[in-house]
């Protein structure tokens, strides 16, 4: 397995879910989907695709790309929370009157997404199984089955650096490039020495992220890119 650096072009803003993006939780999702929905099966192929190590696979959360000629901006999608108008054939007339849930829930649901022109991994993996996987996919984010995160060009290429769970930016400061747990990292010296004394918090570190463990740990602290060119 090799280091790698992996850009994906988006061709439509992008709908951040309530965990971070990871690309080990997107590597699942486009597994689990093509084994048709067999977890095993899901779990069995990201050990193909990715490395791991302390049980956390070598893979970094989603980072946001900004050049000087695509800024990053944030904007808003608006989705039909139903296509089942029949439950709006209730009298108005009831006690109670919910509107995110029941049968007088909002009919349009509003959520923030960004737009961007490119975001990045990092991983140790096996380049063209990661490919195949992305392609698979086709989209990032929620919202995908409406158009949202469309991916219009994967571009992966070999790195010197392991890049997947933490970089030395221009500041000589260390910064996560994924959330991990608070055992992992006074486990490592350099991590430990780094944020020993940062506050920790609940976070996610496997997939499928929806259902897994709440664990305590730190959180991902380098989200966005600034380069000249992609």
């Amino acid at each position: 397995m090799k280091n790698l650096c992996i850009t994906l072009h988006l061709n439509t803003p992008l709908i951040p879910g309530k965990y971070p993006l990871n690309l080990d939780g997107l590597l699942y999702w486009s597994a689990y989907e093509g084994h048709k929905e067999d977890d095993a099966a899901a779990q069995l192929v990201l050990l193909k695709a990715l490395g791991s190590k302390d049980g956390i696979f070598k893979s970094s959360d989603m980072i946001y790309l900004q050049t000087p000629e695509a800024v990053i901006t944030q904007s808003q999608a608006v989705f039909s929370t139903t296509m089942n108008w029949r439950e709006f054939k209730y009298p108005m007339n009831k006690m109670s009157v919910m509107e995110l849930g029941g049968p007088y829930r909002s009919r349009l649901t509003t959520y923030s997404s960004v737009s961007v022109q490119a975001v990045r991994f990092y991983a140790v993996g096996d380049a063209k199984l990661i490919r195949f996987l992305i392609e698979s996919v086709g989209f990032i984010g929620r919202g995908n089955n409406q158009g949202h995160g469309e991916i219009t060009e994967i571009a992966i290429e070999e790195i010197d650096q392991d890049l997947s769970w933490y970089a030395v930016d221009a500041n000589g400061d260390t910064v996560l490039n994924r959330c991990l747990p608070a055992h992992v990292i006074a486990q490592n010296e350099h991590l430990n020495e780094q944020f020993s004394s940062v506050p920790t918090s609940v976070v996610r570190v496997s997939p499928p992220y929806p259902t897994s463990a709440d664990q305590v740990g730190y959180t991902t602290t380098a989200k966005r890119e600034v380069l000249s060119f992609i």
